[in-house]
């Protein structure tokens, strides 16, 4: 029995009990994978066990909300748990939550960044970076304080980091601004002022200036590569997986067994293959991903 003595205690009553129990765990499991993530390197890799508290909770669709490159997702109080995402390499993963519960995440690549200020350009308009992403982030915290808003942005390489289409045509003038990360740095800042922006996990990595398929494979062996990113909307706190062990959209399995690997869960399979098929995947710029969109399962 899981509690002493609880044969003889009423079915609801051991229900709650067990349900509670399993939240410790939980939160347990959260706070040390959180511990771990703020001390991520290449050579303190983070894992998130399939079969650990965190990783069942990973793999539940009804527990986790998933969102993927060129995407943003929102989670409001009372529905689904975690919010998250996966292979953040060279990209920028934006989460946001409150105390309350409220939780947002977008995937950011540079070529929907650099679309989205052409198409402010084109229309001979300033605006918002990322202006749709931008509006749904302040939507989702009109009603917070947003001194109480905490933002993480997690994710890009030093290497690569640099732009020349920002420093030669969007931001001559302001060199902080050539770098995806500064640029991702103010739009995050002008949609929600207030809020307190924590920059630990940013370009944490150095990684390389990719040129091939094969150099890219080579960071993710070492690393390099935020295999899977999540926020827990309800302590803010924001766990990873760096530790190379299989890729999450083809399923490969790598060097560590699939026994100790997270499995994303068929449904983010599943998901996987739709956003696929309507965004495929830009390597080098030969294909360029749309504006930022909202993912809705």
């Amino acid at each position: 029995a899981l509690f002493s003595g609880s044969e003889s205690l009423p079915l609801e009553l051991k229900q709650k009990l067990t349900y509670r129990a399993r939240e410790a765990d939980l939160g347990e499991a959260v706070e040390q994978a959180a511990a771990r993530t703020s001390e991520v390197s290449m050579t303190a890799q983070t894992i998130i066990g399939a079969d650990s508290p965190l990783g069942t909770a990973l793999g539940d669709e009804n527990t986790t909300a998933y969102f993927f490159e060129a995407q943003f997702r929102e989670l409001l109080p009372g529905s689904k748990r975690f919010l998250a995402t996966i292979n953040v390499y060279s990209c920028i993963a934006v989460f946001a939550s409150s105390p309350d519960g409220r939780a947002f995440g977008a995937h950011i690549n540079l070529s929907s960044l650099l679309s989205s200020l052409y198409e402010n350009r084109r229309r001979g308009q300033g605006g918002m970076i990322l202006s749709n992403m931008s509006k749904a982030l302040q939507r989702v915290f009109r009603k917070v304080d947003q001194s109480k808003v905490t933002i993480s942005l997690v994710g890009g390489h030093e290497k690569m980091d640099h732009s020349i289409a920002l420093e030669t045509k969007y931001y001559t003038k302001e060199e902080a601004m050539w770098r995806f990360s500064g640029v991702v740095r103010r739009c995050v800042a002008e949609a929600l002022p207030g809020a307190s922006i924590d920059v630990s996990l940013l370009n944490r990595f150095d990684g390389v200036d990719v040129v091939t398929l094969e150099m890219e494979a080579q960071c993710c062996y070492q690393g390099q590569r935020f295999q899977v990113v999540a926020l827990d909307s309800h302590t803010g706190n924001v766990v990873t997986q760096t530790k190379y062990t299989h890729d999450c959209v083809h399923g490969k399995v790598g060097p560590v067994s699939e026994s100790v690997v997270l499995s994303a869960g068929k449904h983010v399979q599943e998901m996987i293959g739709r956003v696929g098929k309507q965004y495929p995947r830009m390597w080098l710029g030969s294909q360029v991903h749309p504006i930022m969109t909202e993912c809705s399962e």
